[in-house]
Formats: structure tokens, C-alpha cells, sequence
């Protein structure tokens, strides 16, 4: 058993073990580190939060050990920590920035007592004080963990500039979800709907979903300032609690606002979508965030093969847009929409959206569809397939477009036809933010190995190639992305048995390959024409055959020598020439 230390300080309210440790230390005039070689309460094991080490710090300075443990994170493995019974990751509660709020500081010492720590300080969603409404601010910045968290040399530092205000910033008023987050850690869940949730994926989500609120607010979310990240919090705070019909109804509202489903869900549900679809795809605390975002989009997007839903592709189209059907269908909007809700397929409460989000159901809508479509012109039919005129002309002189009926009518281009093949080549598509490293434009790689691009499209549907793209920022036949590795190396995985003139010259010992060519384009040497299998170009070659009757007619120095066994130098050598 630890006997009391002869100089001991009392554990303040909310305090964590290594504050108290620090404070502890320097009351006995040693730092944090030495006071636990000397006491065998190895610092680290304080940082960690061991149970042991907890109960022998508490007997050193006669204190309660529960109630130093308290406020203090406990590590349990793979970087993860417990903190007030809830889990937290390493990177966010063990931050190199250790923050607080300077009035508690300044309280601190005008009630005699020493600047110290508070265990909430530490979780990144809490931002302001709810006592005093200061922000909480950056005390100091420190990568080792043993100077970082030995406070009472920090805290002796900077007392004079927190005393003096230099670390005050203007107060803010305490929002409802800085109240929710401090009762949360103080007394736990309560019936809040977001208390069902563990209390990092329940704050992350408000600042998530307040993220995308600001879209209301602010056409650019991602400008606002770090400092002011707190209205965020407030803003998803104030829908999430209410509730997971107030989230949904957020969401609708959201799609209210300018922007349609072809600008993309990254847009419509900034940063919201992106980190529940990736970064959190495999965290359990938010898979009901993420089944609330995908349901809705199930509901309200008409997502057709080659979109992509939560980081899953799409392979059938559950809903058309008025917007959509009128691309499959060939059908101007206006007249289109008039004939959905003649035939009753788009509902009254579809009615008031825009085309883009005035959705029905596209299996039920199918037989409808197949007997309105009208067959368009190729100018009409290109751009409704959003594809160049060389596009369409090479696909047609491909035999990948067919016309639909014989071409003595000016209108004979089926458009289901073209967004059938739209659609199957992006099954399974990988969704692009941007065009980066190999990926390019299926036309223009087609180009680059000077192919035809039906070579490459019918390689798609014959499934030798994998790596198909889809472009956010394009639509139909434009989005259609390859990856032009894959396709170099598939076109090109056969070598001619043959040299090029360039090898050929080079081994038989003719300096300048010009040269050779000019008796190939004079007809003096024969060669094989023949198609280059990475750029796909014809060009000439040397078989075997064409090598023997090279040497059959022509002598250059080095085939000579071989011949003879003897270099044509060592020649005028033996006749005593220099």
C-alpha cells in the first residue's frame, strides 16, 4: 500500500488522472515522469488509464480512486480508447492539440487554485464551455505524449498570457447541442433519439448532417471557417433530435434547393454522403445513418445502372425522373410529362417537383414507355446519348448503333437502344471525381492506340475489360471512362515475330536507321507490313524470311566480319596500314 505523500493537492471537479499527476509531481518539485520512477506509477500506464496505476496515484495523494478514473480515458486496444463509457479513437481524444477554455483557467487561479485539465476538453465535438461561452482554444500544441500531457509545466508556461487574455476570444452563446453533448458525458443517454447511438457516430452525424443543412444557408458548406464548425453541430443537432422522420424530411428539403441527381449526391448532401458511402462504410455506430441516407435515395433518386448508391453500383433502375424517361423515350419534357399524368403514372404529389426529381416507378412505367418512344434524328439522338458526332458516326460505322428501321426516313435512331448500351457498359462502373492516372475517355483511348472505339466497347460487353468508369461530371456516352493500361495491355498482348526497321538496323550494324529506310521505300530491301499492337498503326517490319534475303544481297561491316571471321580493321592491319 502507497503511503500519502507529505505534499498532496485535491482532485478537482472533472480533473484526469495525468493533470492530477502533474499537479501531484510539482507539488514535490519533480515533473510527472520522475515522480512515477521514483513511486513506481510509470507515467505511461497514468496516460493509459490502468486501473492499477490509477488506484496507487489516488493512494499517493489520499484521494478517491473512482473518482480520479472518472474523467479519465482508459486505452483498451487497437488505438481505441473509453472515455464516460463511450468509445473514442485514439487520434481524436489523444490530440496533439490540447484545448480548453481560458475563463475556467482564470477561475482556476482566482480561487487559489492551480490551472489544471478537464477530461471533456479533450473530445473534439465539445467546442465552447458551457459555463462560461468562451470557445475552447488551443493551450498548446505538443507531439510527445509525456510532455503534452505533463500540464503543470505547460499550464506554469502560459499562466501570465491566459491571466494577461491573450488566449480570450469572443464569447458565444451555448447552443442546445453543447448542452446535449456535456449532459450526455455527465449522465449518460437519456431518451433523446440520438442518445441510441454511441456518442462519437451521434455527434459526427450531427456535424455531418449540419454540414449539408448549410447548403440553405451558404452555396459553398466547405468555406465555412473551423471556428465556426460549431453552428454545424447545432444546425444537424436541431433535426436529429427530433427524430429519424425530422432527418428524412431534412434530406427531401435538401433536394428542394438548386441542384438535380445528374450534379450527384456528393453535391446534393455535401460531406454527408461522402463519408457515410466511404469513410464509415464499415463502422457498425453508423449503419443506421447510413440505411436513413440509402433508403431515401431508394425513394427519391432515379438511379439507373452505372450510378453509384453508398459505394455499391447500381444494376437496375428502380425509378425514371420525367427527366430520364424523356431521354429513353425521345420525348420532349413538357409533352412527356402531360402524358405521365394523363396516364396516371406520376402521382399528385410528384407533380409540383422539377423533371429531375419527379419520380415513378420505372418497372410499372416500362409498357408505357416502350409504346411512346419515338425514333430520333441523329442530331437529336447524339445528343440525347450526350456523344460527339464523330462519336456517333464511329459507333455506327462499328455496327455498335444499328438504325432501328430502314434509312430512307430521316428519324430511324432508337433511343432505348442507346441507353440500353449506355447502361450495360457501365454495370458496375467505378465512380470518378476525377480523371486521374490512366483513366481517359473510352473515344479518346480508342484514338491514342489508333482503334476503332467499337473495338473497345465490344471488349467491354465480351468482359476482357474490367475497368470501366463513370465520370460525375458527364453524362451518358461522355461519362464512359477506361482504364487505358488495361486496354494497351489487352490490344497489345501480342508481339509481332518480327523486328521494326529501328532493332533490325541496330543489329546488323547500320548506324542510322534512315538509311535502311530509304532502301525499303526504294524497294532494294524487302519487309512485311504489319499492324503495330500498341498504337495499332500499320507498320513495317523484318521477318525471318526478310532478314535472309537482306543477307542474301547485302553485306554491311559487321555482318562481314561474321561472315569471315574477321573484322575488316585487323584486314588493313595485315597489309601494315595505320
Amino acid at each position: 500500500m502507497n503511503a500519502i505523500l507529505p505534499l498532496s493537492t485535491p482532485l478537482f471537479p472533472r480533473e484526469t488522472a495525468t493533470s492530477y499527476m502533474s499537479r501531484l509531481a510539482q507539488a514535490n518539485g519533480v515533473d510527472a515522469a520522475t515522480l512515477g520512477l521514483e513511486l513506481d506509477v510509470v507515467f505511461q500506464s497514468v496516460i493509459d488509464g490502468k486501473s492499477s496505476s490509477l488506484r496507487k496515484l489516488a493512494a499517493l495523494g489520499g484521494i478517491n480512486d473512482k473518482a480520479l478514473s472518472e474523467w479519465t480515458p482508459a486505452y483498451l486496444e487497437k488505438g481505441t480508447y473509453v472515455f464516460r463509457e463511450e468509445l473514442f479513437h485514439g487520434q481524436t481524444i489523444r490530440s496533439p492539440k490540447v484545448r480548453g477554455c481560458p475563463a475556467c483557467l482564470k477561475a482556476d487561479v482566482s480561487s487559489g487554485n492551480e490551472m489544471y485539465l478537464r477530461g471533456h476538453w479533450a473530445v473534439p465535438h465539445v467546442t465552447a464551455c458551457t459555463v462560461h461561452g468562451h470557445p475552447l482554444v488551443v493551450l498548446w500544441h505538443e507531439k510527445v505524449i509525456y510532455s503534452r500531457l505533463d500540464s503543470a509545466a505547460k499550464f506554469r508556461a502560459i499562466e501570465q498570457s491566459v491571466l494577461s487574455r491573450e488566449y480570450d476570444v469572443p464569447h458565444r452563446k451555448v447552443t442546445p447541442f453543447d448542452y446535449w453533448l456535456d449532459n450526455r458525458l455527465v449522465y449518460g443517454p437519456t431518451d433523446n433519439w440520438l442518445d441510441g447511438f454511441s456518442l462519437h457516430a451521434a455527434a459526427t452525424f450531427c456535424h455531418l448532417l449540419g454540414h449539408s443543412l448549410m447548403r440553405h444557408i451558404t452555396s459553398a458548406p466547405s468555406r465555412v471557417e473551423k471556428e465556426d464548425r460549431w453552428m454545424q453541430y447545432e444546425l444537424g443537432y436541431a433535426v436529429a433530435s427530433k427524430g429519424e422522420a425530422a432527418v428524412r424530411y431534412a434530406l427531401r428539403e435538401l433536394q428542394e434547393l438548386p441542384g438535380g441527381p445528374s450534379d450527384g449526391p456528393k453535391k446534393i448532401f455535401p460531406l454527408l454522403y461522402d463519408r457515410l458511402a466511404r469513410d464509415y462504410a464499415d463502422k457498425p455506430d453508423y449503419r443506421e445513418f447510413r440505411s436513413i441516407l440509402r433508403e431515401h435515395m431508394l425513394e427519391t433518386w432515379p438511379l439507373g445502372p452505372g450510378d453509384d448508391l453508398m459505394g455499391e453500383p447500381v444494376t437496375v433502375r428502380h425509378l425514371h425522373s420525367v427527366k430520364t424517361a424523356a431521354r429513353v423515350t425521345g420525348i420532349d419534357t413538357r409533352r412527356l410529362r402531360k402524358t405521365l399524368v394523363a396516364e396516371g403514372i406520376l402521382s399528385d404529389a410528384m407533380r409540383a417537383r422539377p423533371d429531375a426529381w419527379a419520380v415513378f416507378d420505372a418497372q410499372k412505367a416500362q409498357p408505357f414507355l416502350d409504346t411512346a418512344t419515338v425514333l430520333l434524328d441523329a442530331k437529336a439522338f447524339q445528343e440525347a446519348m450526350a456523344m460527339s458526332r464523330s462519336q456517333f458516326n464511329g459507333l455506327v460505322a462499328d455496327d455498335i448503333l444499328v438504325p432501328a428501321i430502314p434509312a430512307d426516313v430521316k428519324a430511324i435512331w432508337d433511343p432505348q437502344v442507346g441507353i440500353a448500351l449506355i447502361e450495360r457498359l457501365l454495370e458496375g462502373a467505378i465512380l470518378l471525381r476525377q480523371a486521374q492516372h490512366s483513366w481517359c475517355q473510352l473515344s479518346k483511348s480508342a484514338a491514342r492506340l489508333k482503334i476503332r472505339p467499337g473495338e473497345i466497347i465490344q471488349a467491354v460487353l465480351d468482359d476482357h475489360l474490367r475497368r470501366i468508369g463513370n465520370h460525375a461530371d458527364f453524362d451518358g456516352f461522355s461519362a464512359i471512362y477506361v482504364d487505358h493500361d488495361e486496354v494497351s495491355a489487352f490490344f497489345g498482348n501480342e508481339s509481332p515475330k518480327a523486328l521494326s526497321l529501328e532493332r533490325f538496323a541496330k543489329s546488323v550494324g547500320i548506324g542510322n536507321p534512315t538509311h535502311l529506310k530509304r532502301l525499303v521505300t526504294h524497294g532494294d530491301v524487302q519487309v512485311t507490313r504489319k499492324m503495330n499492337p500498341r498504337t495499332r498503326a500499320q507498320q513495317d517490319y523484318i521477318s525471318e524470311r526478310d532478314a535472309a534475303a537482306f543477307h542474301e544481297r547485302f553485306f554491311t561491316l559487321r555482318t562481314m566480319a561474321v561472315h569471315y571471321g574477321a573484322t575488316w580493321l585487323s584486314d588493313v592491319s595485315a597489309y601494315g596500314s595505320k
